[in-house]
């Protein structure tokens, strides 16, 4: 005998002892029912596991018998999963960089912005102190100032993100 023959024996041995395996628990469970309605009972009790995206070759070859279009679907699925998986993944990908260029573009726009409004003020205050005003120029320069300065040293430090999730109340 080649090994190839003896196969099919080895693979329905194989299926009785997993049969037996899931419906020996099974068994203690319907004692005290009557035999129709136990056989009713263990064949919806009956499962197949495994593992993986594809079914083993002895149940694909079951689901071949009944409709050989069937296995065709069950093999292409894994793939066309795969396939969407992919998509997804690009997609969250081109939104991260979306994400990330466009909160560069807000946080260079917000210190040009910041530059300009206290360069007025600066402009303005310097303005103030030439037409005979020493005290308010100088307040509103100084002020300026310290503005255009917390801007660029707390523009710089990296803002942390509080989770909406983690509220302690």
């Amino acid at each position: 005998m080649t090994a190839k023959e003896e196969r099919p024996d080895q693979v329905e041995e194989a299926k009785k002892s997993r049969d037996e395996e899931i419906l020996k628990p099974i068994e203690k469970v319907l004692d005290g029912i009557p035999e129709k309605k136990r056989a009713e009972l263990k064949a919806v009790f009956r499962s197949i596991l495994f593992q993986g995206p594809l079914p083993p070759p002895d149940v694909l070859r079951e689901y071949y018998e009944i409709d050989p279009d069937l296995s065709k679907i069950i093999k292409e699925l894994p793939a066309k999963e795969q396939e969407h998986r992919h998509r997804m993944n690009e997609g969250s990908l081109d939104l991260k960089k979306y994400q990330t260029r466009t909160e560069r573009i807000e946080i260079i726009l917000g210190q040009v912005f910041a530059f300009l409004i206290c360069s007025f003020i600066i402009g303005a205050g310097t303005y103030i102190v030439g037409k005979g005003q020493p005290i308010m120029g100088g307040l509103l320069t100084l002020g300026g100032l310290a503005g255009l300065a917390s801007v660029f040293i707390l523009g710089r430090k990296p803002i942390e993100k509080k989770s909406p999730v983690s509220d302690p109340r």
